[in-house]
C-alpha cells in the first residue's frame, strides 16, 4: 500500500513539474526575440536570379526587419506575401525556430523564354508558362522569341516549343531565337552561323525536332555545316534544304 502511495505521489510531482516547465517555457517563448535571420534561395548556383542580399533589402524597404523583435510580434504570413510580390520569386516560406532564428526559404521562378513583341513590349515566360516582368539587373540566358501577337494560343505554342528546347541539352545549347511570323509559322535561329530552320505551323514539334537532330548529327557533318542557308521541316516527313 505504501509503495502505491509513493508511486502516486511521485506521479503527481512529475506531472506538476512538467506543467510548471511548460508554463515557464511558454512564458520564455513569449519574451524571446529574433537573434538571427537566415535566407536560403533554392538552386541559387544554377539560377542566380534572386539573392539573399536582395531579399534582405526587400524586407528592409517594407519595414520588416525583425532582429531583436519578439517572436510573437513577427507576422510570417505578411512577410511571405511581401517577398512573393518579387517578380522572380515563385514561393516563400518563413518560419521561426525556438532559438530565435528566422528562416526564409525562397523558390525562384525560372524563365525559359524571353518574348519580344512587335511594338517594343518584352517579358519572360517561366517554367509554368506564366509571364514575368524583366529585372534588368539580371542577365538571363534563354532563347528569345520574336512575335507579332501575344494571344493565348500563340503563347501556349511558344511555351510548349520553349520547353522542348530547354529540356534538351542539345537544343538548349544551339537555339538562340524563335521567330513567329504573322501567318503562324515558326522558325528557329541557331546561336552560330546564318542558318534558318523553318518549323512551319505549331504541329508535331517534338517529332520535327527529333528528325532535325538526326539530320544535324548524321547528315550535316558529311554535307558541311555551312552548305545551307535554310532547312525546312514543313513538308511532312521531308527535310528540304536550300543551298547558300
Amino acid at each position: 500500500m505504501a509503495k502505491k502511495v509513493f508511486i502516486w505521489i511521485g506521479s503527481v510531482l512529475m506531472a506538476g513539474y512538467v506543467l510548471f516547465a511548460m508554463m515557464l517555457y511558454g512564458r520564455q517563448q513569449k519574451e524571446l526575440r529574433v537573434q538571427k535571420v537566415y535566407i536560403q534561395v533554392k538552386d541559387s548556383v544554377d539560377y542566380p536570379y534572386v539573392t539573399s542580399k536582395e531579399i534582405s533589402r526587400l524586407l528592409k524597404e517594407n519595414q520588416l526587419e525583425v532582429i531583436d523583435k519578439k517572436l510573437k510580434e513577427v507576422d510570417l504570413s505578411h512577410m511571405e506575401r511581401v517577398i512573393e510580390k518579387h517578380s522572380m520569386v515563385k514561393n516563400a516560406e518563413c518560419s521561426l525556430s525556438p532559438a530565435g532564428h528566422l528562416c526564409v526559404k525562397i523558390e525562384q521562378r525560372i524563365p525559359v523564354l524571353r518574348i519580344y513583341v512587335a511594338g517594343g513590349n518584352t517579358f519572360f515566360l517561366d517554367q509554368e508558362g506564366k509571364r514575368m516582368t524583366i529585372n534588368r539587373r539580371v542577365a538571363v540566358d534563354v532563347p528569345v522569341a520574336l512575335v507579332q501577337r501575344t494571344d493565348s494560343l500563340n503563347m501556349a505554342n511558344l511555351f510548349e516549343l520553349a520547353c522542348l528546347i530547354s529540356k534538351d541539352d542539345f537544343w538548349d545549347a544551339m537555339i538562340a531565337q524563335i521567330v513567329l511570323d504573322s501567318s503562324g509559322k515558326y522558325s528557329l535561329i541557331p546561336r552560330l552561323g546564318e542558318l534558318e530552320i523553318k518549323m512551319g505551323k505549331a504541329e508535331n514539334m517534338e517529332f520535327k525536332l527529333r528528325a532535325l537532330r538526326s539530320f544535324f548529327e548524321e547528315a550535316l557533318p558529311k554535307l558541311g555545316w555551312d552548305r545551307y542557308r535554310s532547312i525546312n521541316l514543313e513538308f511532312g516527313n521531308q527535310i528540304v534544304c536550300t543551298k547558300k
